[in-house]
């Protein structure tokens, strides 16, 4: 028996899917910004602080907070960040982050087939797009949908093996846990999810 996706193609041609590109595509034009805020320059700072010194245990950036012990949980972002900013400046720094964004909703697309139509899945992609565009500023927030949206494609992938995607998973919230403090929806999804 045919999938629905599969009838959907046969019929129409394959431009069923359009509306769902369409979506996908204004995520990323919405992204495409010039880099204008100053946590960016921040973790870029941040990024160099670790590459070229290792993680600070001190406070290196603030007068204020002088001698204070340094804790940030997206320092992996920081590192990133710098090493992107070596390959090729804000405009690489921009693209890696809307590139970024743009796969964590194609991952969940084929979760959203199940249940939507390709009008729908496009809606609701049009629908992310604007209601994003004040935060899309390049940053660890973005990277974290990219986690975020991989948790639930593997969790809800049917099969009677719910224990292989936890073990798939266990790497991942590790890279999550040092990318931005919304790690803890990693735990908290798989336990919706069991």
């Amino acid at each position: 028996m045919k999938s629905k996706a599969t009838r959907d193609r046969a019929e129409t041609g394959g431009w069923s899917n359009w509306p769902i590109w369409a979506g996908c595509g204004m995520v990323a034009l919405s992204g495409w910004r010039t880099v204008s805020h100053a946590s960016f320059w921040l973790d870029l700072a941040a990024g160099r602080q670790i590459v070229q010194h290792g993680i600070p245990r001190i406070e290196p950036f603030t007068v204020a907070a002088a001698d204070q012990p340094w804790i940030s949980p997206s320092w992996l972002h920081h590192v990133l960040l710098y090493g992107i900013w070596q390959l090729g400046g804000a405009p690489l720094a921009t693209l890696f982050h809307v590139a970024a964004v743009v796969l964590a909703f194609c991952l969940l697309v084929p979760v959203a087939r199940r249940y939507a139509s390709a009008h729908a899945i496009g809606g609701a992609l049009l629908l992310a797009a604007w209601l994003i565009f004040a935060r899309y500023d390049v940053g660890p927030e973005l990277i974290a949908l990219l986690p975020a949206a991989a948790f639930l494609r593997v969790l809800a992938q049917p099969g009677s093996r719910r224990w292989m995607p936890i073990i798939w998973l266990l790497p991942l919230q590790v890279g999550w846990a040092n990318l931005h403090n919304s790690f803890l929806w990693g735990p908290l999804l798989t336990l919706l999810f069991v």
